[in-house]
């Protein structure tokens, strides 16, 4: 009966912290995407998708062949992986903030990070 313990466990709320292969791919696809400065779209994407999450991994394998133009099958595989995690969008959308930052450092002010829209003021 000892099987059943962990039948309906879920994993905890919070992002969820990658392995060392899966950060290397996660560091590679999310300096890609801020280095062409689409980080805002891709955190909108992510933020909607965050009760799809299983099936936007899944779906990335339909769409291997596409993928693989930019990434290698391995790459994919271990991305994949990741995201069929509770809490993979947490720290995607997390890193990418990060590296953002990092780029525009002058892009936030004591109120903390500016919004769409905002004029600083």
């Amino acid at each position: 009966m000892s099987f059943w313990k962990h039948a309906f466990a879920v994993e905890p709320d919070g992002p969820a912290e990658p392995t060392p292969d899966q950060r290397a791919v996660i560091d590679v696809l999310c300096q890609r995407i801020v280095d062409r400065g689409m980080e805002l779209p891709a955190i909108l994407f992510l933020e909607s998708s965050k009760p799809l999450g299983p099936m936007v991994a899944q779906s990335l394998l339909l769409l291997q062949p596409w993928f693989e133009l930019v990434a290698d099958r391995n790459q994919l595989a271990i991305l994949t992986k990741f995201l069929d995690r509770r809490g993979s969008f947490d720290y995607l959308c997390g890193r990418l903030e990060e590296l953002s930052a990092r780029r525009n450092p002058h892009s936030t002010d004591a109120d903390g990070p500016r919004t769409v829209g905002s004029t600083g003021t």
